[in-house]
């Protein structure tokens, strides 16, 4: 992650310079770029924020998407995006039990020799001092070539031999989210949106909860709002708790 700071020079046009970038680094693929504004009222990282949640993670992608293809509808609302949109490369490995089975090799046991590994997982703890220090083996330099060596990974069988991975299944490359957010023990998508020239975030909003409030939606599903219209009840609450403190 990077942060590139662009002083500008006097009278000169914020909101079209970031317009201007926005459009030049849409371009781009493979990196996430976006284009802030400073501003001087409650910090928010996009004015256009709306939490999603439910229990079915496929059944979140797809309002997600939905929630996005609405936006993009709207015109000067830039930079759409979500907490699923980011995906991170993985090793699957498939156990395959006609050939796992006669090894002695059972899912539970790749999975934990893996998991100690290349997972980072915790071994043990000792105790310093009123501490509890978590002791980690940490992993070896990335090979370069990662597939080959998972899959050359010897596991010890209930026999006490040793068996490569690959033996006993098969390990193929996959993507998968990168982020699946808990928001009060519920899973949560977050779609945010940025916006150009002078579309305020209240009118954005409003147009999106009439659209999402005429969905139908299953039981333990349903939407919260974040970015400004959360920092703007906050305040709101603050400002009746002050006054109620005044009388």
């Amino acid at each position: 992650v990077g942060d590139v700071l662009v002083a500008l020079k006097p009278d000169t046009d914020a909101v079209r310079v970031a317009m201007r970038l926005r459009q030049s680094l849409a371009s781009f693929s493979g990196v996430r770029i976006g284009v802030d504004e400073l501003s001087f009222g409650p910090p928010v990282a996009h004015p256009v924020f709306v939490r999603i949640f439910g229990d079915d993670h496929e059944s979140l992608r797809t309002i997600a998407k939905e929630t996005k293809d609405f936006l993009a509808e709207i015109p000067g609302v830039v930079n759409i995006s979500d907490s699923l949109a980011d995906s991170i490369p993985l090793a699957r490995v498939d156990l395959e039990p006609e050939r796992a089975l006669p090894r002695g090799l059972t899912a539970a046991q790749v999975g934990q020799t893996l998991r100690l590994l290349y997972g980072e997982d915790k071994i043990t703890e000792v105790r310093r001092g009123d501490e509890l220090v978590d002791i980690v083996l940490e992993q070896a330099p990335a090979p370069d070539h990662p597939l080959e060596t998972l899959a050359d990974t010897p596991i010890r069988a209930a026999t006490g031999a040793l068996v490569p991975t690959k033996a006993a299944g098969q390990v193929l490359f996959a993507h998968d989210f990168a982020q699946l957010s808990r928001r009060n023990t519920r899973r949560v998508v977050e779609v945010w949106a940025d916006l150009e020239g002078n579309l305020l975030a209240s009118e954005v909003v409003d147009r999106l909860d009439t659209w999402l409030r005429a969905r139908t939606w299953a039981p333990g599903y349903g939407f919260a709002y974040g970015g400004e219209q959360e920092e703007t009840a906050k305040s709101f609450r603050q400002l009746g708790i002050a006054a109620f403190g005044a009388l």
